[in-house]
C-alpha cells in the first residue's frame, strides 16, 4: 500500500474518495489541521510516500478561519524537508475561487480539483511512488520488509534494508556500503534482546544496549559464551543451523571487510551478504510468530 497523509479539515465531506483511493492500492490517513498533520509526519516520516494539501485549511485544530496560512504552514515545511529527501506534495481543492486562479497557481504551483481530478491525483500519487527508493525497494523484496511492518524491527532502521537493496539494484558494490550490513545485525540482535524479542540474555548487551556481537553469536549458536558465568536460564529454542550459519558469516564478513579501501569494489561478498540478511530477515517473523507472538 502506498500510505498518504491528507491535511484537510473537510476531510470527512470527502470520504468517498478515501475509498477510492484504496481500490488503486493508496492507504489515506486524514488529519484535519496544518499543525497536526506536520507533527504527525515529523513523528512518521518513513511512514507516508506521499502528501495531500488542501488549499483552505486550518493552521490549528481550535483555529476558527480557514486560510492560505495553513497551506503555507505545510508547503513551507516539505519545501525544506524536501532539500535532503524526497516526499511529494500535492494541493487538492475545492475552493471556487481559487479554480482558474492564475495568482494562485503562480503561488503555489499546479493543483488538482476535488471532484474532477480526483483520478488524475492518484495517478500522480502512483506515479511519483514509484520513483521513491522504499517502493522501489518493496517491488522486487517486499517479504524482506514485513519484519518492520509487524513492529519487530524498529521502523525507524527500515533506511538501513533500502538502502542495501538500492545497493543491490544499482550494482554498487563498493567496500564502503558492506557496514550496512552489520548496522541491520546489530539492529536485529537488539531486537532480539528483549527489544522487543526475549531471546538473547541480556547480559550479552553493553550498557548502551548495544550487543556484544561475538557473545550473542555463540548464544544463538548453543555454545558455552566466553567471559561469563552462565547464570542465566539458556533458551531451549533454537534457530535453525542454516540461520545459525548466517548470524556468523555475517559477523565474521563485516570484520573482515572493515579495514579495505573504502572504494574497493567487493561484489561477490557484498551479494552473499546481501542475500543472507535478506533470508534472514524473511525468516524471523515466521520465528518469532511461532514463538513469540505475545511480544510485538
Amino acid at each position: 500500500m502506498i500510505e498518504v497523509l491528507w491535511i484537510d479539515d473537510q476531510w470527512e465531506d470527502q470520504k468517498d474518495f478515501i475509498g477510492y483511493a484504496e481500490q488503486s492500492d493508496i492507504n489515506i490517513h486524514p488529519v484535519d489541521n496544518s499543525v497536526d498533520g506536520i507533527a504527525m509526519l515529523q513523528a512518521n516520516q518513513s511512514k507516508y510516500h506521499a502528501i495531500i494539501l488542501d488549499a483552505k485549511v486550518k493552521l490549528k485544530k481550535d483555529s476558527l478561519d480557514t486560510n492560505l496560512e495553513g497551506l503555507k504552514h505545510s508547503r513551507d515545511y516539505l519545501i525544506e524537508l524536501n532539500v535532503n529527501s524526497y516526499l511529494p506534495f500535492y494541493i487538492f481543492t475545492g475552493q471556487p475561487d481559487y479554480v482558474d486562479s492564475e495568482l494562485f497557481k503562480q503561488s503555489f504551483g499546479e493543483y488538482f480539483i476535488k471532484g474532477d481530478g480526483n483520478e488524475k491525483l492518484l495517478e500522480s500519487i502512483i506515479k511519483d511512488a514509484s520513483n521513491q527508493k522504499e517502493m522501489q525497494a518493496r517491488a522486487s523484496f517486499d517479504e524482506a520488509f514485513k519484519i518492520f511492518d509487524l513492529g519487530i524491527l524498529g521502523i525507524e532502521y527500515k533506511h538501513l534494508l533500502i538502502d542495501f537493496i538500492t545497493c543491490l539494484r544499482e550494482k554498487d558494490y563498493r567496500k564502503k556500503n558492506i557496514p550496512i550490513f552489520r548496522d541491520l545485525l546489530e539492529v536485529i540482535l537488539k531486537s532480539l534482546g528483549n527489544k522487543p524479542i526475549p531471546y538473547i540474555p541480556e547480559t550479552f548487551f553493553y550498557d548502551n544496549d548495544n550487543p556484544v556481537l561475538e557473545s550473542c553469536i555463540q548464544y544463538i549458536e548453543g555454545r558455552s559464551v566466553k567471559d561469563t558465568d552462565e547464570n542465566f536460564k539458556r533458551t531451549t529454542i533454537y534457530l535453525p543451523k542454516n540461520i545459525q550459519g548466517i548470524f556468523r558469516k555475517l559477523k565474521e564478513s563485516c570484520n573482515e571487510f572493515s579495514h579495505i579501501n573504502e572504494k574497493e569494489i567487493v561484489q561477490y561478498e557484498f551479494l552473499s551478504n546481501a542475500h543472507c540478511m535478506l533470508e534472514l530477515l524473511v525468516f524471523l517473523p515466521k520465528f518469532t510468530e511461532k514463538h513469540f507472538h505475545n511480544y510485538y
